[in-house]
């Protein structure tokens, strides 16, 4: 069966290369170390530990003043919702609408890199625009209903569409009982593939998401919350990591 997507226009807050330093961390990483060990070998006895801490300090220093610069405040919140900050690695948003409250949860160590590859122009003399990864979040929707026993949570990503625009999907969804949520995080209930839905059923999920505020505005919002939640992270972990590093 086809996947079925709701798709929206591009969210300008999304740069053609979100988190190039992270890009080179989480897509490169084992080739970086496997360089840096070829150079350390070829470059005779390292200095003393304390010449290194203090080199890589730098580096770290260097690494923050960058960040810094570059950081964006995160958008403001779309009427109606709130943001719960409930650790350094995830936060919640809330919206409650009648008997209905809406709970949208993002993990940043749960990021999904997109490639955009090559945005080209054929018909200009401009040099080709590289594109190059995004780090969009997969994260869940749970609709809690006053009126019902059960709660739903819808399990959501990003992808690239065909035409170059940013498509968002549910690829699954299950039903729980309040206070079992560990259950479902350990997959002990069913998740119910979207991929089987019948289209006309999808498609009002969609529809129902979309009117209880999860839609085309909002996901834009929250790639640019998630954008700058996950860089506050970053440099707070730089001057840790200054900090853990200092001799």
């Amino acid at each position: 069966m086809a996947s079925r997507v709701m798709s929206f226009a591009r969210p300008s807050r999304v740069q053609a290369a979100w988190r190039a330093v992270r890009s080179a961390q989480r897509l490169g990483a084992s080739t970086q170390v496997q360089q840096v060990r070829w150079q350390s070998n070829a470059s005779g006895t390292p200095g003393s530990v304390s010449d290194s801490s203090n080199e890589l300090v730098d580096i770290l220093k260097k690494e923050l003043s960058g960040e810094q610069e570059s950081f964006e405040q995160a958008p403001n919140a779309p009427a109606g919702w709130s943001v719960k900050k409930e650790s350094t690695y995830q936060f919640t948003l809330e919206k409650t609408d009648g008997k209905f409250t809406v709970s949208v949860e993002v993990d940043i160590n749960n990021l999904e890199e997109i490639d955009t590859g090559r945005m080209e122009e054929p018909e200009s003399q401009e040099p080709e625009a590289e594109g190059g990864p995004q780090y969009l979040p997969n994260f869940t929707v749970t609709v809690a209903n006053s009126n019902a026993t059960e709660h739903a949570r819808f399990f959501c990503s990003f992808d690239e569409g065909a035409e170059g625009d940013m498509v968002f999907t549910v690829n699954e969804m299950c039903l729980f009982k309040p206070g079992t949520e560990n259950d479902v995080s350990e997959r002990k209930v069913y998740h119910c593939n979207a991929a089987v839905l019948d289209a006309d059923m999808y498609e009002g999920l969609l529809k129902f998401l979309e009117a209880a505020g999860v839609g085309p505005a909002f996901l834009e919002y929250l790639i640019g919350q998630t954008q700058s939640y996950e860089q506050t992270q970053y440099i707070d972990f730089l001057k840790r990591a200054m900090d853990t590093f200092k001799a």
